[in-house]
């Protein structure tokens, strides 16, 4: 029972000298002046930042939205010569406090073209400061990021899909809310019944270059990419009556058998 008390209390001091180093250690890495929001460049010059952007893997490409998400591991690596790093400036690369880092100048990372990023801080500290042989400092962190692809027009006044495919885009994929169309059947029980069904455009899908159409038989929606439209159907039933032609020519009325007619005749009606 002796022996447990003398070790508890070994155990007691070496914890107590090993909390005074750490505190002796980081008390006086800020000097008095030190101020976060200031550029840490020497003599009032702009501060260097190394940045190494490493893409670990590409989780999606959406063509439609012209988006893709990455995951990346970022290593950034600066000087502030402000700071007191003698104490952990050695012979390996030493951590940073995770206490200290809310009170230390940090770069900010941007990308112009980000829609979101997320810091992996979940169930472990994400960012982690090292300080190295030289006294510099390197942030390494983890993210996930989701950007967009640039289609601004250029300076000839024509945008990135006129460029690339030397033509306009075309908007006829883009329809009017509520117009009917029809789409084929995917089970056809026999082939004497119908091979579509008309169905009533809602809108988009988000997944897919597809359509979403209400059914008002089955009061389901369906999402289908191959589809015709009322419009279309009729622009093409209108498109044949232009191609078609009419003739007027003289019949012989005492013909047999008799295929007298008066008026304007066309082909189909002989």
């Amino acid at each position: 029972m002796k022996a447990i008390e003398n070790l508890w209390k070994t155990v007691n001091v070496i914890f107590t000298m090993k909390i005074c180093c750490v505190v002796g250690r980081t008390s006086d890495v800020f000097p008095p002046d030190y101020n976060k929001h200031e550029s840490p460049g020497y003599q009032g010059h702009p501060a260097h930042v190394y940045l190494e952007l490493n893409i670990l893997d590409i989780d999606r490409i959406d063509e439609s939205r012209m988006e893709f998400s990455i995951q990346t591991y970022v290593e950034e690596r600066w000087n502030d010569w402000r700071l007191n790093l003698s104490s952990y400036v050695g012979e390996y690369v030493e951590v940073f406090p995770q206490t200290l880092l809310q009170d230390l100048w940090v770069p900010d990372l941007m990308f112009d073209n980000a829609k979101s990023g997320v810091l992996f801080d979940l169930s472990v500290p994400n960012t982690i400061v090292e300080v190295y042989k030289d006294g510099s400092l390197s942030r390494l962190s983890s993210a996930h990021i989701s950007n967009r692809c640039p289609t601004k027009g250029v300076a000839v006044n024509k945008t990135s899909y006129e460029l690339f495919f030397d033509r306009k885009p075309t908007a006829s994929y883009f329809k009017v809310f509520g117009q009917k169309a029809f789409v084929s059947n995917k089970l056809k029980k026999s082939k004497f019944e119908p091979r579509s069904h008309e169905v009533i455009f809602i809108g988009y899908s988000d997944q897919a270059k597809a359509y979403h159409f209400f059914d008002p038989n089955t009061r389901n929606v369906i999402v289908s990419r191959y589809a015709k439209f009322i419009d279309e159907i009729n622009q093409s039933f209108e498109d044949d009556q232009k191609d078609q032609q009419w003739y007027d020519f003289p019949i012989e009325h005492t013909a047999d058998p008799a295929t007298e007619t008066h008026g304007e005749t066309n082909p189909y009606g002989l």
